[in-house]
């Protein structure tokens, strides 16, 4: 496409950027469009102190909760042994640090428990979050209200038919 082409095809309010027409046929000289930049989320948890494999696996859940609904995650972060209702937290300071970067999107955490049971303490480390302009995803949340407790999953509903139950 020339110059003079572009010019013409802007004046017209033609979009020959990757666009597709409305009957997704493609336009002709228009390169395949990109993906959309993937929405980065940061993990944090709260761990006891010296509990290194149980922090492994809730970044293991965090990745697996992460690619199941179309996240990347950046990096989990982590304190160690804090109590409940501490809000001077390092590593939860270092998540509010990144968030502030551009191209954040938001905080994920398997349970909110991981910031505080203590209901004031959550309330003020869920406004930190908020304040930064991403999003706080609860994993349990997300993931309870895709399959209730009493509803069944669809593994349970591909295994029903084999004949597995009593008759």
């Amino acid at each position: 496409m020339t110059t003079y082409d572009w010019h013409i095809a802007c004046e017209r309010g033609s979009n020959v950027m990757g666009a597709y027409q409305e009957n997704d046929q493609r336009l002709p000289g228009v390169a395949e469009p990109s993906q959309l930049p993937p929405r980065v989320v940061y993990g944090y948890v709260r761990v006891v102190r010296g509990a290194t494999e149980r922090a492994a696996m809730l970044k293991g859940d965090l990745l697996e909760f992460c690619r199941n609904y179309g996240y990347m995650l950046g990096t989990v972060f982590i304190d160690w042994g804090l109590d409940d209702t501490s809000i001077a937290r390092p590593g939860f300071s270092s998540l509010l640090d990144v968030c502030q970067l551009v191209g954040s999107n938001g905080v994920v955490v398997p349970a909110k428990t991981h910031l505080s049971t203590h209901e004031e303490t959550l309330a003020v480390l869920t406004h930190q979050i908020q304040r930064t302009g991403v999003k706080l995803i609860a994993a349990d949340e997300v993931t309870a209200h895709r399959y209730p407790l009493n509803a069944a999953t669809p593994e349970d509903q591909d295994n029903a038919g084999t004949g597995g139950g009593a008759s």
